[in-house]
């Protein structure tokens, strides 16, 4: 945790266990969202046996008062199906 995206950071601790399958789940994404918090992240539920495919997920993330993320219990489904999908246009420029 820190004041400034380019730190200094104090370990606060960790915001998701490490899968019971071992699938390497630990390098998210957090993206606000209409004033909502989430993480993305992906698991190999539809392909147990085979580490390397992957599906997406989204849960919402909770913060405590202090400031910290409250630990993220990792979902099938999570978030992902109450988002509104985002609408690009071929005329949109990126930043």
């Amino acid at each position: 945790m820190g004041d400034s995206p380019l730190g200094p950071f104090e370990y606060k601790g960790l915001i998701m266990d490490q899968s019971p399958t071992k699938c390497w789940t630990n390098h998210h994404s957090i993206v606000e969202y209409k004033g909502e918090w989430y993480l993305f992240y992906h698991h190999n539920d539809y392909s147990p046996q085979f580490d390397k495919n992957r599906s997406a997920r989204i849960d919402k993330i909770h913060f405590n008062d202090d400031g910290t993320i409250r630990k993220v219990t990792p979902t099938y489904v999570g978030w992902a199906l109450r988002l509104q999908p985002v609408k690009f246009s071929s005329t949109a420029t990126r930043n």
